[in-house]
């Protein structure tokens, strides 16, 4: 099925929930997200509720975003608040390209 998105600010700006998992990540887990956005396209992607990552038991969970915005575009990345509890052990990196004119505003 063809995903329509959601347009609350009207049909410009294209907005997106993404889902993880929602007991949390553990040590040995990897998330990865990857974004294109097209030349002149806006979006916003943000997640229903806290990440939550817990104890690793001496295996590394990780965050891994690649953001890849065309000339014109823009992408908010506006994730809830990420929990760490004790003994977490995570990475968190970002691989992003803009175009020259391309928009980002973005927090993790």
């Amino acid at each position: 099925a063809e995903y329509m998105g959601l347009h609350p600010e009207g049909e410009a700006v294209c907005h997106a929930v993404i889902v993880h998992p929602p007991g949390g990540v553990a040590g040995g887990d990897a998330l990865h997200v990857q974004v294109e956005v097209g030349e002149g396209a806006q979006a916003l992607l943000t997640t229903p509720g806290a990440g939550k990552w817990y104890k690793a038991n001496g295996t590394l969970a990780s965050q891994d975003l690649h953001f890849n915005l065309a000339a014109g575009s823009s992408l908010e990345w506006l994730p809830q608040e990420n929990i760490l509890f004790d003994a977490a052990e995570v990475r968190f990196a970002a691989d992003i390209s803009l175009a020259a004119d391309a928009r980002l505003a973005a927090w993790d």
